[in-house]
């Protein structure tokens, strides 16, 4: 009898844990995004033809900003959907070049440059405002769990450049100006399209509203300058950020 009733019953189990499995997927919701990012550039052409004594010894280094964005769920079929998305993001990179470490030529003068600046330094930083406009997939394989992947569009708003002259540790030179300044030969590509992928996770707090924790990595597909020096150097920059959604 016990055998009987199990097996009528297990068909019925199924199809409820399939409902419910369903069921958990998100639903349409409207997500508010904040959190930190670390943001650089590829190597220019002009950098990587460098012969390999001058190129190893500028560093190309990543600068932290914050990123900012609201986004919307739009659910397909099952656990896939669509994320379209508006935002604010900081992008931005690091240069060093240690001047005694440059190769040094046959020449008087070159010899008495690097022996003057025997421990010297150049630092430089910038820092670009973005307005990305995200269009995502997102698939959730649970409903605690989600990837996502796609096309990130990014219009640029404008951005600062600082340099310092370090000698011995001390900075003995300061400059800093906006990169549309005659002094700073820098201009950014007004459009930036970039590949976006990335997983994070969902917490439910009530019926009503849930917090995500997500990480992304994003890659440009265009030159982040117009200056020709900067030819095949595009953008690229890892985030971590928290969401509250709310149906």
């Amino acid at each position: 009898m016990k055998t009987k009733v199990v097996a009528v019953l297990a068909p019925f189990s199924v199809v409820s844990v399939a409902s419910y499995a369903q069921a958990s997927y998100p639903s349409n919701s409207i997500s508010i995004w904040a959190g930190l990012s670390l943001s650089s550039i590829t190597t220019p052409d002009e950098i990587r033809s460098l012969p390999d004594a001058e190129r190893d010894v500028i560093v190309i280094g990543y600068r932290s900003g914050v990123n900012l964005r609201a986004s919307v769920f739009l659910p397909i079929s099952g656990g896939l959907g669509t994320r379209l998305g508006l935002g604010w993001i900081q992008k931005g990179w690091t240069l060093e070049v240690d001047v005694p470490e440059l190769p040094r030529y046959d020449d008087d003068y070159y010899d008495d440059y690097y022996d003057y600046y025997d421990d010297a330094s150049i630092r430089s930083r910038a820092r670009a405002n973005y307005l990305s406009a995200p269009a995502l997939l997102q698939f959730n394989p649970t409903s605690n769990v989600h990837l996502l992947g796609g096309t990130v569009f990014s219009f640029a708003l404008g951005c600062s450049f600082a340099a310092t002259f370090e000698v011995d540790g001390i900075v003995t030179e300061r400059e800093s100006a906006d990169c549309g300044d005659d002094d700073v030969d820098l201009e950014l590509t007004t459009a930036d399209i970039s590949i976006m992928v990335g997983a994070g996770v969902n917490i439910p707090i009530s019926s009503a509203l849930s917090v995500s924790l997500e990480a992304v990595f994003d890659l440009g597909m265009t030159d982040f300058s117009k200056v020709d020096g900067d030819d095949g150097s595009k953008n690229k920059s890892f985030g971590i950020t928290a969401g509250v959604s709310l149906p």
